[in-house]
């Protein structure tokens, strides 16, 4: 999906015009599939952010149930799947190839099976309310709460300190393949020393 959206995009912005488009058979079909997959990558993305947050919010809030198992994630996978898909499925009417001064641009035209004004404007709507205000409102909402839980059962002192253990463990790990290999670094032999102690205390 992104060779279909990024390279049109792309053109675009450094033309100022569609010219990766004609009013021809293959340009309408390319339009088509350009506004489709763009919509269908925004939808899944957003829609995989949901689940994520109601996933890690049961996980802290109800450790104890099994919420998230193999059949479950295979079922809302397959779901967000099938609502990415739907989301687009009207460009497939809607995205044309429309010429302006004998220019070609790939745009949304409704006409004229619907009202194109009213149309664009009602499915504009359902856009921003499904893919943009109830998400964000569902996951600030849940990542708010979850954070709460989680300075309810820690404290903010032992979350503190796991967050310096977490980056000493990272700093560690970055250190690593010089210690395991120091042959293969260009530092001298008495970094290597140096850091091998540290490891041993860490």
């Amino acid at each position: 999906m992104a060779i279909i959206t990024m390279i049109p995009q792309a053109v675009s912005l450094l033309r100022g015009t569609h010219s990766w488009v004609n009013d021809g058979f293959f340009g309408q079909i390319s339009c088509k599939l350009f506004t489709f997959a763009q919509g269908c990558s925004m939808a899944c993305s957003i829609f995989t952010l949901t689940a994520l947050a109601f996933e890690r919010f049961f996980a802290v809030a109800f450790p104890m149930w099994k919420v998230v198992t193999k059949r479950r994630t295979r079922w809302l996978i397959v779901l967000i799947w099938i609502a990415s898909f739907a989301y687009p499925a009207p460009f497939f009417y809607a995205a044309k190839v429309l010429l302006y001064d004998g220019i070609p641009y790939c745009v949304e035209d409704w006409a004229p099976v619907f009202d194109p004004r009213r149309s664009q404007a009602i499915y504009t709507a359902v856009s921003f309310v499904f893919l943009y205000a109830v998400p964000l409102l569902v996951i600030s909402v849940l990542y708010v709460k979850y954070r709460f839980l989680v300075f309810q059962l820690l404290g903010q002192d032992h979350i503190a300190s796991t967050t310096q253990w977490l980056i000493l463990c990272h700093v560690d790990k970055g250190f690593q393949n010089f210690i395991d290999h120091p042959t293969r670094s260009s530092l001298r032999p008495g970094f290597y020393f140096t850091f091998q102690f540290i490891n041993k205390l860490m």
